[in-house]
């Protein structure tokens, strides 16, 4: 299936990795009106990142690469070599379940509400089905980073594929239950 023509809308794909547990991936979309480029984004995103902001991830998991493509119809996609890590240390992560950044828009229906799954949750960042790193801390340092995106000109939008359209998100917020992307499961075996 082809992606969709939304103007000025931006996919980046972060591309997780830890040398034991495998590969995940996540998908986010920004908007940006000007003539930034790709390589802006994809500095900005490693630039603003918060601390706390991946708690719950594993500190051996790594996002070493984003990959960014311009949803203009035309556009390919570029690979930009960051430096984006877990911040749990020293423990061992549990493949199947992950932390849920659920993101928020001003309209309210499925189309405009999107979801980033973190993954390798550490085991010393979850119990009994529960995120117990700093949530408040993790959801305070998503926000700092989501509003100083916005603040550089690459505001954090919900993108439907199917209306073809975008929307800033406007809250974001950690999820304490654990989550699982179905998907997820198969790329282990």
């Amino acid at each position: 299936m082809p992606l969709p023509t939304i103007a000025d809308v931006f996919q980046v794909v972060w591309n997780w990795e830890h040398p034991t547990a495998g590969f995940a991936k996540n998908v986010m979309h920004f908007r940006n009106a000007g003539a930034n480029s790709a390589g802006d984004l994809a500095s900005k995103i490693e630039a603003n990142i918060a601390s706390g902001q991946f708690n719950s991830v594993a500190e051996d998991a790594q996002v070493d690469v984003l990959t960014i493509r311009e949803l203009d119809g035309s556009s390919a996609a570029f690979d930009f070599t960051v430096d984006i890590g877990g911040g749990a240390a020293g423990d061992d992560p549990v493949p199947a379940t992950c932390c849920l950044v659920s993101l928020k828009t001003a309209l309210a229906g499925k189309s405009f509400r999107g979801r980033t799954y973190l993954p390798f949750t550490a085991e010393v960042s979850q119990a009994d089905g529960m995120v117990t790193s700093d949530v408040a801390g993790m959801n305070t340092a998503w926000d700092l980073w989501r509003l100083a995106m916005t603040a550089d000109e690459w505001p954090l939008v919900v993108a439907s594929y199917t209306l073809e359209s975008s929307e800033d998100v406007v809250a974001l917020l950690v999820e304490t239950p654990l989550a699982t992307q179905r998907r997820r499961q198969s790329r282990l075996r």
